[in-house]
C-alpha cells in the first residue's frame, strides 16, 4: 500500500513539475538607441538570437556599432553586457535593464520600456508605437 502511494505521489509531482515548466520564446525585432542605433535580437533565420523564458533572458543580440550584446542568464532587472567593452577604455559595457525609475517589461507578446547603457549606449527603447522610428518592437514568439 505504501509503495503504491509513493508511486502515485511521484507521478503527480513529476506531472505537476512539467506543467509549471515554461517554454523559452525567441525574441525578434530591434531595440533602438539614439547613440548606437539598432540592436537586433536576431532569430528569424539569423544564426544568433535572444530568448525569453518567463522574465529570464539568454543568448546574444547584435549592434553594428558596439558588436555582440550578451543576455545570458539575466532577468529583466539585470545587466546585459556589450562584449566589445573594455574597462581600460573607460566603458564597462553594461546595459541596465531595470531600476526603480525605469525598466524593460515583458508584456506577453513583446517587450516595452527602456534600458540604460551609460554615455556610450544611452537609453535603449524596446518598443515604439509613435514618434520617430514608430512601429518597432522587440517581439516574443511565445
Amino acid at each position: 500500500m505504501l509503495k503504491k502511494f509513493l508511486q502515485l505521489s511521484l507521478l503527480i509531482l513529476v506531472t505537476f513539475s512539467f506543467a509549471l515548466t515554461t517554454q523559452a520564446a525567441d525574441l525578434t525585432g530591434y531595440a533602438w538607441s539614439s547613440n548606437i542605433g539598432w540592436i537586433s535580437m536576431g532569430n528569424n533565420g539569423q544564426n544568433y538570437g535572444v530568448q525569453l523564458n518567463g522574465n529570464t533572458l539568454s543568448g546574444h543580440a547584435w549592434s553594428s556599432n558596439i558588436g555582440w550584446v550578451n543576455f545570458n542568464g539575466i532577468n529583466l532587472t539585470g545587466f546585459a553586457q556589450a562584449l566589445a567593452a573594455s574597462v581600460t577604455s573607460g566603458w564597462d559595457g553594461q546595459i541596465k535593464l531595470g531600476s526603480n525609475s525605469y525598466g524593460v517589461t515583458n508584456n506577453g507578446d513583446h517587450l516595452t520600456g527602456y534600458a540604460w547603457g551609460d554615455e556610450v549606449v544611452g537609453w535603449v527603447r524596446f518598443c515604439n508605437s509613435g514618434g520617430p522610428n514608430a512601429g518597432y518592437c522587440v517581439k516574443s514568439s511565445g
